[in-house]
């Protein structure tokens, strides 16, 4: 009697569940449109192995890596913008966030597989086959 249709149609929303990859992807593409200036300071004299201490990451236990992997940092809503095949489609969403004190736009295309979707109309970033990030403004 009571069924979910998760077969998903041109149209339709899908909420996509950013993960630390998508999350990563998205700031290096803000970092590669909007480089921070370049000024130069009058005290630069420092030691050489402090920057390469303040440039070290901190290093990190494996219990901490599974945790962050599940972990939701951002929802971005999209639309099944183009059917690619039976089983495929191209999802398309845009998001306005904040970079370095500006709003910028942003745009991401995805390809998904009908069968990742869940019930809820949602997707983790970690199971879009493939994706792009696009800064429009």
């Amino acid at each position: 009697m009571f069924t979910t249709e998760i077969t998903k149609r041109l149209g339709d929303l899908v909420i996509v569940n950013v993960l630390d990859n998508l999350r990563n992807q998205i700031s290096s593409e803000l970092k590669r449109a909007f480089p921070e200036p370049i000024t130069k300071k009058k005290d630069e004299k420092a030691k050489p192995g402090d920057k390469a201490a303040a440039a070290a990451p901190p290093a990190s236990t494996g219990e901490k890596h599974d945790e962050l992997d599940t972990k939701v940092y951002d929802k971005i809503s999209g639309v099944a913008a183009e059917e690619i095949n039976k089983d495929y489609f191209l999802l398309r969403g845009k998001k306005e966030v904040v970079f370095r004190k500006e709003k910028r736009f942003i745009e991401v295309q995805a390809l998904v597989a009908r069968k990742d979707i869940a019930d809820n109309d949602s997707i983790s970033s970690d199971k879009l086959v493939e994706s792009r990030v696009i800064i429009l403004r």
